[in-house]
């Protein structure tokens, strides 16, 4: 996943995509919210929306690229009013538009295990809108935060996660430094080819 999301955003003109969606480098909070736990449940929905809302007319913007099943579920819960300016809702982005959001976004609300860990390939912090995630050592790094759907939370992390200071945060690498594929191809080259070629 690394060595795919570097290759990526080496590839990708990020200054264009950032200025298709009117936004600033570490200016803005990217949103992504897909989970069942979160779209089927009204009242965790529900909070989260409300949520996104508060962050917005506190003068902080957002960019949410919204799945259909939570536009679908927003829709049906009736919850689509008064969407705040600062809250900008847009169709599914591609896969190169969304490596450079992550890369860029000064926090990242996310219910998406992806996201978390590309999230922190571009040291950008994730607050977790769940109960748990997949990736505890991002958390227990100190860059992830799990926080529930209580309105409050949601709130109060997310904007304290934007307004630190991660220029000095320690970032560990757990993933291999973006050259894993790299690696593999040596240890085959080197442990199972010439094993092969002994027989």
């Amino acid at each position: 996943m690394f060595d795919i999301a570097l290759e990526v955003k080496n590839k990708v003109d990020e200054e264009k995509i950032l200025t298709k969606y009117n936004l600033k480098p570490k200016d803005f909070i990217l949103v992504t919210i897909h989970r069942a736990e979160n779209t089927d449940i009204k009242e965790n929905l529900e909070n989260i929306w409300n949520a996104l809302k508060r962050i917005a007319n506190s003068g902080t913007k957002l960019f949410f690229p919204i799945h259909p099943r939570t536009k679908k579920a927003l829709e049906n819960y009736g919850l689509v009013n008064e969407i705040p300016k600062n809250l900008i809702i847009t169709e599914p982005v591609s896969y190169s538009e969304m490596i450079v959001l992550e890369g860029n976004a000064k926090v990242i609300i996310t219910d998406s295990g992806d996201v978390q860990k590309e999230g922190y390939f571009f040291k950008t912090p994730c607050i977790i809108p769940r109960n748990e995630t997949e990736w505890i050592e991002l958390v227990e790094a100190g860059w992830n935060k799990v926080v529930g759907t209580k309105k409050g939370n949601i709130i109060k992390e997310a904007l304290k996660a934007y307004d630190e200071d991660t220029s000095n945060k320690k970032w560990i690498d757990f993933y291999g430094g973006g050259k894993a594929s790299t690696r593999i191809v040596e240890v085959l080259k080197n442990k199972v080819y010439k094993k092969d070629n002994k027989r």
